[in-house]
Formats: structure tokens, sequence, C-alpha cells
């Protein structure tokens, strides 16, 4: 994690570095610090699909459902799809205690 904190401040306006060292820093459940880096990417690069489905699944870690649903409703507008997406967007659903949402969203996985 360290070499990614070095390269963000080699590189503060490379958005995809950002992004890379807010999924080291979800993993380790840093959510918050994570979504300020997400936040940043984003307003570099706003049509990032990348970080807009990272925002809603921090925002989700977070328990701030109602954004996190509306970054990833904005994400699928964008694109954004395929097991991992529709998975993500399920748990959220699940963790926000939607659970047929949770089991529509699921299906999608398949």
């Amino acid at each position: 994690m360290a070499a990614l904190r070095r390269s963000v401040k080699l590189q503060p306006r490379n958005p995809g570095i950002k992004c890379d060292l807010a999924v080291m820093l979800r993993r380790s459940g840093q959510f918050a610090e994570a979504l300020r880096l997400v936040d940043d990417a984003l307003a570099i690069l706003p049509g990032m699909l990348r970080g807009r489905v990272l925002k809603a699944t921090l925002l989700g870690d977070l328990g701030r459902y109602a954004e996190a649903r509306e970054h990833f409703h904005v994400a699928e507008e964008q694109g954004a799809g395929g097991p991992v997406f529709w998975a993500a967007w399920s748990d959220m659903e699940s963790a926000a205690g939607d659970s047929v949402r949770a089991e529509q969203l699921r299906v999608r996985t398949e």
C-alpha cells in the first residue's frame, strides 16, 4: 500500500491510481479515506465508471444506502453490468435490509 500512496503523491491527477489505492484501503476497512480518494478521482474524471461503482460500494460499506443506490443507478446508466457489478449492488441491498431487491439483483449475476 505504501507504493500506491507514493504513486498518488507523484501523480495526483491520475484517477486510476487513486482508485487502486481506494480498493486497497477498502480491503483494510478504511472506508472513509477510500471514499475521499474516489471522490478526488471522480472530480478529475467524472465519467469514470470504475470510480462510480467503487463510490457506490463504499457508500454501502458506510451504511449510506440511499446515496449508494443513486450511484449504482448512475453506473448502470453509464453502462455498468456484469456479475461483479450486480453482486456488489445485491450485497449492498442485502446489507440495507432489502432482501427482495437483493435477490432481484443477484439473479442478474447468473
